[in-house]
Formats: structure tokens, C-alpha cells, sequence
């Protein structure tokens, strides 16, 4: 498969913690940026289509006894599907409930001289912006 590497726009256009939409190559992508990290899925949740872009980042509960204090554990590493609270791993699209068999696609994202660039054709781990 070939690669293409699609511009989505400077650093500085994307807040941490948060979840913008892009369209890139005539498909939705949701990116994230987490600090100097960016991850980017494909903006529709598998269960019913709902745009992943519309929901939160968070982390995933562990879990405790009736009484314990919840631990909390992938802070701002889950996206979590604005519809029905699907989860999915940012760093790779896998859903925490059946990471065997649902997945949201996810792309590589490459970060140089402050341009956020998705790389279509191929997953991988996320990219870091320069320091």
C-alpha cells in the first residue's frame, strides 16, 4: 500500500486534552494531542457511526472493592464515543472492552518544523512534536 502523508495544520491549532475533527484524504480523522503527543483514528465509532471527534478524552477506571477509592489508569489515553461511551486505546484504535475484535483504524501521526502531518496506509504508534 502506498503512503501519503497528509498537512493537518500547525501544533499550535490543536489544544492538549482535547479532540478536533480534520477530514484527510476524504476521510474523517479524529486527532488528539496529549502534551507534545498526537494520535489520530478514524472519526466513526464502529457500534452505531457516531463521530469519535464529538466525545472526550479520559483515562479507565480499575477495578476496586465496594468502598475503595477508584484508580484510575490510561489517563488521557481512551477516547470515549460521545453515544453510548464506547472506549477506545488512542495509541492504537483497540476497544478496552474486546480489544480482540473492535477497533476504531488508527494512523500514524508525524510532527516536524511545527506541522502536524497524518500518514495514511499504515498504523502506528503516535508522534511527537518537536521540542
Amino acid at each position: 500500500m502506498t503512503l501519503k502523508e497528509h498537512d493537518v495544520g500547525k501544533v499550535t491549532d490543536y489544544v492538549s486534552g482535547t479532540v478536533s475533527r480534520v477530514e484527510v484524504g476524504g476521510r474523517p480523522c479524529a486527532i488528539v494531542r496529549q502534551g507534545d503527543t498526537f494520535f489520530a483514528v478514524r472519526d466513526i465509532c464502529p457500534h452505531q457511526g457516531a463521530a469519535l471527534s464529538g466525545g472526550s478524552v479520559a483515562g479507565d477506571v480499575l477495578p476496586c472493592q465496594v468502598g475503595e477509592v477508584q484508580r484510575y489508569t490510561k489517563d488521557g489515553e481512551v477516547l470515549r464515543c460521545p453515544w453510548h461511551g464506547w472506549q477506545f486505546e488512542l495509541k492504537t484504535g483497540k476497544s478496552l472492552v474486546d480489544p480482540e475484535h473492535i477497533r476504531v483504524r488508527s494512523y500514524r501521526v508525524r510532527v516536524e518544523q511545527g506541522r502536524v502531518f497524518i500518514v495514511m496506509g499504515e498504523s502506528s504508534p503516535p508522534a511527537s512534536a518537536d521540542p
